[in-house]
């Protein structure tokens, strides 16, 4: 009998790029794993060089990289990992995308748009890449412009059974601060026990404006200062009356808060903020003040 046979191991290791390596080692840490030693930095042209200080042959590859400012060297970056990865033989090469970049372009409003997020897509599979894990990306369509599997990962489960159980005794408003957010409201209705869905419209002066009985209301919104700008406006029209009630701001994606956020939220007519905690956003969540 010709050839050998052998038990397969599966050996995973876990990259990080320079975004963010605090939150890749909380994550490795998780994991019972640590991070593989690489050597990144920019040349004096500003191309970027990055290279792997340990085999990675056969292995399982993790490549975590939060696309924050600057967003276009993050994922530079992190394409040229994955290709580095590709051509040393790892086996498998999974990108983990705790906020994919230039989601928020993913159809075209008028004529000579482009579809940027597709072209992420395309770009992350020419790498090489072979599964994405993306956390709430901003519409569940961006999960068929990658060609191979995507783990669509939400912060939704933990953070709606946290105001379940700090505010489930009281009469609660789910209010999304646009049109474009309504699904997401009407997700929220259906975990705290059917709490009516509001829509807060920012460009009209005629609101649905929750009941007089309707205490606390969970904000749903995700990009930077609009977190602060679109919720607290509401909550300044909607709180004024005979009895001032608390106002809860539940943001699902941490990543895509500004460092500018906290000072915001302090001076905002929120009361208290919900943020799916890094990286424990899949365990856990965090209340803030």
């Amino acid at each position: 009998m010709s050839g050998m046979k052998r038990t397969t191991e599966k050996n995973l290791m876990v990259f990080s790029g320079r975004a963010h390596p605090g939150l890749a080692e909380q994550v490795a840490e998780q994991l019972g794993a640590g991070l593989v030693p690489t050597s990144a930095y920019d040349f004096a042209n500003g191309e970027i060089y990055v290279r792997f200080e340990e085999s990675v042959r056969g292995s399982d590859a993790f490549v975590i990289q939060s696309h924050t400012s600057p967003i276009n060297e993050w994922i530079m970056e992190q394409l040229i990992m994955v290709d580095a990865l590709k051509r040393a033989s790892a086996k498998r090469i999974t990108v983990v995308l705790p906020f994919y970049g230039y989601a928020r372009q993913d159809k075209k409003h008028r004529g000579r748009e482009p579809i940027s997020a597709r072209l992420m897509a395309d770009l992350f599979k020419t790498a090489g890449a072979n599964r994405l894990i993306c956390v709430d990306l901003h519409t569940s369509q961006i999960q068929g412009f990658f060609d191979g599997p995507v783990d669509h990962l939400m912060a939704l489960p933990i953070l709606s059974k946290y105001v379940q159980e700090k505010y489930g005794d009281q009469q609660l408003a789910v209010v999304s601060p646009d049109a474009g957010r309504i699904k997401v409201a009407e997700q929220w209705s259906a975990r705290l026990n059917g709490a009516p869905p509001r829509v807060s419209d920012q460009r009209s002066a005629s609101r649905r404006r929750p009941e007089s009985g309707e205490t606390t209301a969970t904000f749903l919104r995700s990009t930077r200062r609009l977190t602060c700008e679109a919720s607290s406006g509401s909550a300044k029209r909607w709180s004024t009356g005979p009895s001032k009630k608390p106002w809860i701001c539940a943001v699902c994606r941490s990543t895509a808060i500004s460092r500018s956020a906290p000072a915001a939220l302090k001076k905002s007519a929120i009361r208290r903020a919900l943020i799916g905690s890094r990286p424990r956003c899949f365990l856990s969540c965090r209340a803030y003040p």
